[in-house]
């Protein structure tokens, strides 16, 4: 199983108890939060694509007049890790990423960034 399958098998975990997830499929954190359509309560787990930037390495990228498009591998690089914005349970987050077999570098604070990585 790839580490992106591995990443969707954890967003599911927290579907089902009621968290919006988004793993890479939008440009910005404000893009991911209009397109999740967040409120100030919601619960949610999210990566964007730039993200996905600094952990998967890069296949290719298209080039177009108005846009541009980069698809990236299902496999974290070697020194690859992959922030995740989040609201929530902090604690119950970092321990699915974990058992799921994802090393997890958080401070414990409700502002901060949870990275995985493996």
């Amino acid at each position: 199983m790839s580490d992106r399958e591995q990443l969707n098998q954890v967003l599911e975990i927290f579907v089902s108890q009621g968290y919006k997830v988004s793993g890479g499929q939008d440009d910005c954190n404000s893009c991911v939060a209009a397109a999740l359509d967040l409120n100030e309560t919601d619960p949610y787990i999210f990566w964007t694509t730039q993200d996905e930037e600094h952990a998967f390495p890069e296949l290719y990228r298209h080039e177009f007049p108005s846009t541009e498009e980069e698809v990236f591998g299902d496999n974290f690089r070697r020194s690859g890790r992959l922030q995740i914005s989040w609201r929530g349970a902090g604690e119950a987050i970092t321990q699915a990423f974990r058992k799921a077999g994802f090393t997890v570098d958080w401070k414990g604070q409700l502002e901060d960034y949870i990275f995985v990585s493996k």
